[in-house]
């Protein structure tokens, strides 16, 4: 795709790239952790966002994280496969003072966050609900936001949602975020028929040629 403009000031934004996710600590391992690092293996996903960073941090472009806290007050919606598992999980509300959430907040070592690129928390699918990412956007000019990691159907998409709603300017470059496998349905078709709506769908490679002209 190459008819297109970037759309005055871009951010890269990478959600819930953190240990506790998609890292080697987490507030419970299971199998599920072992498939979703298999799926993000498969499809190059970190080397995709890595290539990103490159790119943005070469322009001095912004460059914001936001991660996942747990729930400290265990109040989720009653329906839904996600909430079940927040659920069955059963998150004790004190592990927010611990040094193991403290761990499972920070970002992957592999993705090199530096000290000026800020790292914000939200609770749960948007990355904008509670956590300031609309004001440390707009205080930077930033017009469009290009949204990568972790799952492609829910954080991404919702956050594109929220991205909607302030008059951003929205990319998805879909090759730098994925979903848990069993949703590979779904996550196809949020990216080929429900975020086009809102978002420019496109590739990292697209991404970043788009850079470089800017």
């Amino acid at each position: 795709m190459n008819d297109w403009k970037m759309d005055g000031k871009p951010a890269l934004v990478i959600m819930h790239m953190q240990k506790g996710i998609v890292g080697t600590s987490s507030w419970k391992k299971s199998a599920w952790h072992d498939d979703v690092a298999k799926a993000m293996k498969d499809a190059r996903m970190i080397e995709h966002i890595q290539d990103m960073l490159k790119a943005f941090r070469d322009k001095k472009l912004p460059v914001v994280f936001v991660s996942a806290c747990p729930n400290p007050l265990r109040a989720v919606p009653a329906y839904g496969k996600l909430f079940k598992t927040i659920q069955e999980e059963n998150v004790d509300p004190e592990i927010l003072t611990s040094a193991a959430t403290r761990e499972s907040l920070e970002v992957i070592p592999e993705l090199g966050r530096r000290p000026d690129e800020p790292l914000l928390f939200n609770w749960l699918l948007g990355a904008f609900t509670n956590s300031g990412l609309d004001l440390i956007l707009k205080r930077q000019g930033v017009k469009t936001v290009v949204l990568a990691g972790f799952a492609a159907h829910s954080i991404v998409f919702t956050t594109a949602l929220q991205a909607a709603d302030l008059w951003y300017s929205i990319i998805i470059p879909r090759d730098a975020s994925i979903s848990h496998p069993y949703l590979v349905k779904a996550t196809e078709t949020i990216m080929d028929t429900l975020a086009p709506n809102i978002a420019l769908v496109t590739s990292t490679a697209d991404v970043i040629e788009h850079l470089q002209k800017w």
